[in-house]
């Protein structure tokens, strides 16, 4: 027998907010996960030291030219041509002149390969690089779907449209009695000298213009011969130099290139 003040509660009749109750508690242990471990943080960064040889991170100035981009042989303007009248003659024209069939639908003048001037100054890694990515600001598309030695070859193409046949004639000439003494027959280099044959990265960061330079003013052991030699001869061994980077062993092969003016 029950009291008398005793009173049943019906259970079924309250309403628990559970969902509620779980979330306010989450919420308090997140905030306070996140302050310990905030403080964990700063307190194992103030107490960590770093390595003896630790060197701090300095952002490049210029992006650095992975060395294996450079063509591990000699490119082959040959080769390159059939590369070029397929996916560059169309704009740039099959002689490099810039009047390709698609140059007029585009709201951009196309760069004339062939000039003189334009290639003197341009450096056959930029290119390779251009024909890799490509430029969208002058709608030039790049060329991922050729590897690394089609790349350079349809560059090396391109390069040479813009060298005169007799230039390297006489560039020849003047490499045989001024330069084949140290940097060998066909630029395969000597004692002092390196094996352009077999380093040929090492012209492809050389414009022609810097070439003529350094064959002017010397650098290093290298003598210069500015004063022995014209502009215009200058000029013509550079030509010739360009050539046997391209693996050209002959200035009268097959190689298109500038007829005389």
């Amino acid at each position: 027998m029950l009291p008398l003040w005793y009173n049943p509660i019906n259970f079924s009749k309250i309403e628990f907010n559970m969902p509620l109750l779980k979330r306010s508690s989450a919420l308090i242990f997140l905030v306070l996960t996140v302050f310990i471990l905030s403080g964990c943080a700063v307190s194992l960064a103030s107490d960590v030291t770093p390595p003896p040889d630790a060197e701090s991170y300095t952002a490049q100035d210029t992006p650095v030219v992975p060395e294996s981009v450079f063509p591990i042989v000699p490119p082959d303007p040959q080769a390159g041509e059939v590369i070029f009248n397929e996916k560059c003659a169309p704009c740039h024209g099959n002689l490099g002149q810039g009047d390709g069939p698609q140059s007029e639908s585009l709201p951009v003048k196309v760069p004339a390969l062939a000039d003189p001037g334009l290639a003197a100054a341009t450096r056959p890694v930029d290119w390779y690089y251009m024909v890799t990515n490509g430029n969208l600001e002058r709608y030039m598309p790049g060329f991922t779907s050729l590897d690394d030695r089609q790349r350079w070859d349809v560059v090396s193409y391109a390069l040479s449209l813009s060298l005169s046949s007799s230039a390297t004639t006489t560039g020849k000439e003047v490499y045989t009695a001024s330069c084949e003494t140290c940097h060998g027959v066909q630029g395969t280099g000597g004692v002092s000298a390196p094996d352009w044959q077999r380093e040929s990265g090492r012209l492809a960061q050389l414009s022609l213009d810097e070439i003529v330079a350094v064959t002017g003013n010397g650098t290093g052991d290298m003598p210069g011969y500015g004063s022995s030699l014209s502009a215009e001869e200058l000029n013509a061994v550079a030509q010739y130099v360009r050539l046997l980077s391209f693996g050209v062993r002959d200035e009268t092969s097959a190689v298109q290139i500038r007829p005389p003016p």
